[in-house]
C-alpha cells in the first residue's frame, strides 16, 4: 500500500474512532437514475445520496475508505436491484463482465448448489459464515450477506474491493460484512501488479495484459494465507481442534474463483479442511491456468490433502462424487481444457 493511501487512511480511521459513521456529502449533480433495460430495477448511486437531508452511510472501520473512493463518483456508481427467491439486494452495476447477467446465464447450478448449502446449515440454527475468495464484483458474497450470513470477500483487485464496500454501504451492511484486499497463495512472498481502476474476472493470467493496459495506474498486491485471514475475521473459526458435529465454528461455504490461483488457495486452507471448519467448497478449475501457477506435484498433494481430510468432490452437474483418483487424473489428464466448477464436501458435515 502507497504511502499516500497509508497516510488517508490513518486520518481517516482518527476520524471514525469519534464517530463509527461515516457521513458522505456529494457535489450536486443533475444525474437521472440510470435504467438499464426494462427488466432491471436499477438506479444511480447520486439518486439516492443526493436526497435531502444528506443520509447516512455506515460502514465497517476497515472498509470505510474503499466505499468513500467509489462514492466519490456517484455519476459512474450504478446499481441494481437483484432479487433471489425471497431476498434481494442492490449489486454495482459498473462492472466489466456484467456480473449479474453473466452469473444468471451461466451460473445457474453454481448459485443453487450455494444457496442450498446456505439454506442447510440455517435450518440446524446455528450460524452461517462465508468465505468468498476471488470475490470480484461480489455477487455470491452479496447474495450470502442478504441471506442472513456473515461474510469475508477477498479479492486482489482494488476496484473490486470498491464495490464490495459501496454494496455493502447502500445495502445497509454494517456488521457482518468483511473484505480484505490481497492475493491468497500458500506461497511465500507472493505479489504481483494488478490495474488500479478495474474489477475485472479474467485478468489473472491471459487477459492481465488487456486489463491492466485499460487501468490508469497499476498497484502491487501481496499475497496471504487463508489460515491467517480466517484468524483476523472470527478467531474461533481457526480452532486447530477439529470441529465436532454440532460445531458453530464452522465455514458454511467457501468459494475459490482466483483465476489459476485455486489449488494455492486450497493448499492455503488445509489446516481448515484438516480441522473440518469448512462444510462445503465452490472452486472454479481451469487446468490450463492453474498449470501456470501450479505444478503437477503440487495439484497431486493438495488434492491428496483434501480427500484425506475427509472431502469428496465432483464436477458441479455430475451425480457422483469422485474417488481421489479420478479427481487427480481428471485434472492432471485434461491440463489444455478450460474452466469446470466443482464442488467438495465434507463427507459427514453435520
Amino acid at each position: 500500500m502507497s504511502a499516500r493511501r497509508l497516510g488517508s487512511t490513518t486520518l481517516l480511521l482518527v476520524s471514525l474512532a469519534a464517530n463509527l459513521v461515516l457521513f458522505f456529502t456529494p457535489a450536486p449533480h443533475e444525474a437521472a437514475p440510470q435504467i438499464l433495460d426494462p427488466d432491471d430495477d436499477a438506479v444511480r448511486l447520486a439518486a439516492r445520496v443526493d436526497k435531502k437531508p444528506v443520509p447516512e452511510i455506515t460502514f465497517p472501520l476497515d472498509q470505510a475508505e474503499w466505499a468513500g473512493n467509489l462514492l466519490a463518483h456517484t455519476d459512474t456508481a450504478s446499481f441494481r436491484r437483484v432479487t433471489y427467491g425471497e431476498v434481494s439486494f442492490w449489486f454495482p452495476a459498473d462492472d466489466v463482465w456484467h456480473a449479474v447477467d453473466f452469473i444468471r446465464q451461466n451460473e445457474a447450478s453454481n448459485v443453487q448448489y450455494w444457496a442450498d448449502a446456505i439454506a442447510v446449515r440455517q435450518r440446524t440454527g446455528r450460524s452461517c459464515y462465508i468465505a468468498d475468495v476471488g470475490s470480484n464484483g461480489g455477487y455470491y458474497s452479496m447474495l450470502s450477506r442478504a441471506l442472513g450470513c456473515a461474510v469475508l470477500a477477498v479479492d486482489a483487485q482494488p476496484r473490486c474491493l470498491e464495490r464490495l464496500a459501496s454494496g455493502a454501504a447502500v445495502n445497509g451492511w454494517a456488521t457482518g460484512w468483511t473484505t480484505r484486499w490481497t492475493a491468497v497463495s500458500n506461497k511465500a512472498n507472493v505479489q504481483f501488479e494488478v490495474g488500479a481502476d478495474r474489477c475485472s474476472g479474467l485478468w489473472a493470467i491471459r487477459d492481465s495484459k488487456w486489463i491492466n493496459d485499460e487501468s490508469a495506474s497499476q498497484v502491487t498486491v501481496r499475497g496471504a494465507d487463508l489460515l491467517t485471514l480466517v484468524e483476523g475475521w472470527v478467531p474461533r473459526l481457526a480452532d486447530p481442534a477439529p470441529a465436532s458435529a454440532g460445531d458453530d465454528a464452522v465455514i458454511t461455504a467457501l468459494k475459490i474463483d482466483a483465476e489459476g490461483s485455486e489449488i494455492a488457495v486450497l493448499a492455503s486452507a488445509l489446516p481448515l479442511l484438516r480441522a473440518r471448519r469448512i462444510l462445503h467448497i465452490l472452486v472454479e478449475v481451469v487446468p490450463n491456468r492453474i498449470n501456470k501457477i501450479s505444478s503437477a506435484a503440487e495439484v497431486r498433494s493438495t488434492v491428496e490433502g483434501l480427500y484425506g481430510a475427509g472431502y469428496a468432490c465432483k464436477p458441479i452437474n455430475s451425480q457422483r462424487f469422485f474417488m481421489q483418483s479420478e479427481a487427480l487424473t481428471t485434472i492432471l489428464e485434461n491440463i489444455q481444457s478450460g474452466a469446470v466448477d466443482w464442488t467438495c464436501s465434507l463427507q459427514q458435515p453435520e
